[in-house]
């Protein structure tokens, strides 16, 4: 093979490379800008979804928190009821209603709270891509 030969086949290779590694370039800038404008297009909702976890958190300690409370005030219930203490079980049968009251009042607004941010998940749905990449969630 003479050295002309040598060198359009150099020139062939380099310019088909270059050509892949264009290709591939302009799909990973293609994808950078879909992926941008879909969170900037999205951030409004993303923080509403942020603020709902946060009020979840404190919503659920909260929760568990008053849970506590009523297991105490029915055992403490339980021990009145097994010493026919009835007259110190009666004063405690409108308190343990209140809190269980208020336990279930909490509960329905934070099921409310879930499926607003349940809802607005699906409205951002998930992220589009230009070329699909594997997700390392």
């Amino acid at each position: 093979m003479d050295s002309a030969n040598l060198q359009r086949r150099s020139l062939l290779i380099m310019n088909k490379t270059s050509g892949i590694i264009g290709f591939i370039l302009v799909f990973i800038v293609g994808n950078a800008v879909l992926v941008g404008a879909q969170s900037l297009w999205h951030s409004g909702d993303q923080a509403k979804i942020d603020s709902i976890k946060q009020t979840l958190a404190t919503n659920k300690a909260s929760i568990d928190d008053l849970e506590s409370r009523i297991n105490a005030k029915k055992a403490e219930m339980d021990g009145y009821s097994a010493n026919n203490d009835n007259e110190d079980y009666n004063l405690d049968v409108d308190p343990y209603n209140a809190m269980v009251d208020e336990y279930k009042t909490d509960i329905d607004d934070y099921n409310t709270l879930v499926k607003q941010g349940n809802d607005l998940a699906n409205k951002i749905g998930g992220t589009w891509y230009i070329v699909p990449f594997p997700s390392h969630e």
